[in-house]
């Protein structure tokens, strides 16, 4: 089965995950990438200070993963969409 919320791949920790049935055939599951005012500033603000400012914070998703899961055989494409927003 596809993985649930808060669950993590490729090193991405993915909140708000929900599962859908796309056909017959294949099921997608959804997932956003959140990332902490924290986060922000010691991954972002820390390591580019002249483009970064703590005020820059968004409280929004910077990563939206899709996987896409056969459901004859059950066979999973990790991350058939990696789409990275920030």
């Amino acid at each position: 089965a596809l993985p649930s919320e808060g669950f993590v791949t490729g090193g991405f920790h993915r909140t708000h995950v929900k599962t859908f049935p796309i056909s017959d055939s294949f099921t997608m599951n959804i997932g956003f990438e959140t990332e902490s005012y924290q986060q922000f500033i010691e991954e972002v603000v820390e390591n580019q200070p002249n483009q970064f400012k703590p005020q820059d914070y968004a409280d929004a998703f910077n990563r939206i993963l899709m996987d896409i899961q056969c459901c004859q055989c059950g066979k999973i494409t990790p991350q058939w969409v990696n789409l990275e927003l920030s």
